[in-house]
């Protein structure tokens, strides 16, 4: 079964179940129309996107239903023609006085937007918290 049958037939029985989750009142259970063409091909110009992410966006849909408030649509707000700034492990522990520090000694510059170069944004899970899909990488 393509993308789109699974996504739509599952889609379609939540909808019609009168499903609520965290975030449905958001989506409602629906995807927005899939890319075709221009669209799609505008996306892949500048760097290698995965091919399961390719086949969701091109079968199923551009964003909409999805983890949290859903999924967003995949438009370049993340600059990810630039690699990502770090090879390893860079989410800090903010229960380690030593990395807090460093964070809090950042200042403004931790929420930079150098920290999402080199990923798209996938969920929007609120709270500014939002799920990344890493697609160039040192």
């Amino acid at each position: 079964m393509s993308w789109a049958g699974a996504a739509g037939a599952r889609l379609s029985a939540l909808r019609a179940a009168g499903t609520r989750c965290f975030g449905s009142e958001v989506h409602g259970f629906l995807l927005a129309p899939p890319l075709a063409g221009e669209q799609l091909s505008s996306l892949t110009d500048s760097v290698a996107l995965p091919a399961d992410y390719l086949a969701f966006l091109e079968q199923a849909g551009a964003h909409g239903a999805g983890p949290g408030y859903g999924l967003l649509p995949p438009v370049n707000v993340c600059d990810w023609e630039h690699e990502f700034p770090a090879a390893h492990d860079w989410a800090p522990n903010m229960s380690d006085p030593a990395e807090r520090a460093v964070v809090e000694g950042l200042g403004g510059d931790y929420y930079s937007d150098f920290w999402t170069r080199g990923c798209v944004p996938l969920a929007d899970w609120g709270c500014g918290i939002v799920s990344l899909l890493l697609v160039n990488a040192p």
